[in-house]
């Protein structure tokens, strides 16, 4: 015994299945939402574990340098290093060790032999997760000002748009003759 079904006894079942997946896509984007905000408390978390880490570190090298100055210890690179300074003395100074987010601006720009905007920039840290950002909205303020200070320390600069754009700021590593 075969029963057929007409198309307007199909018709009300169809829109019941496309309902249902309807509202099941609904919830699935709503999980993925609360997935997207819980891993973004999870960074933010995390690179705070970072900087305090970073400052206890920067404490101990200050701690360090201060002993050597007054001849207390030997300098070596292995206590600047394992101090938290990234190894080099000019002139009697310390310098301290490189903050993420410089770190994170270094790697980006290193990536390409292209200029990168801030944007660009951010992209590219956002995608290797070498920086949590804690607020969004304020990375890309954060990115320029670090970006700046590399220029002004020589390891970059600002170049200009290939298409001659001077609206947009194009940044660049400074390439070192190894």
């Amino acid at each position: 015994m075969v029963t057929s079904l007409t198309s307007a006894q199909l018709e009300p079942s169809v829109s019941e299945v496309v309902r249902s997946l309807h509202n099941e896509l609904h919830e699935l984007i709503s999980q993925r939402q609360q997935l997207t905000r819980s891993i973004r408390k999870l960074h933010r978390a995390v690179a705070a574990f970072h900087r305090f880490a970073n400052n206890d570190v920067s404490v101990a090298a200050s701690r360090t340098i201060r002993r050597c100055k007054a001849g207390e210890q030997s300098l070596d690179a292995g206590a600047l290093v394992s101090g938290g300074m990234d190894g080099s003395l000019a002139a009697g100074t310390r310098t301290m060790a490189v903050s993420p987010l410089k770190r994170a601006c270094r790697i980006a720009l290193l990536e390409t032999d292209q200029p990168l905007s801030e944007t660009e920039i951010y992209a590219r840290i956002v995608r290797r997760g070498s920086f949590a950002f804690e607020e969004d909205e304020v990375a890309h303020a954060a990115i320029a000002r670090e970006l700046q200070a590399m220029a002004k320390a020589g390891e970059i600069y600002l170049g200009e748009d290939g298409n001659g754009d001077a609206a947009v700021s194009r940044w660049q590593r400074i390439a070192t003759a190894d």
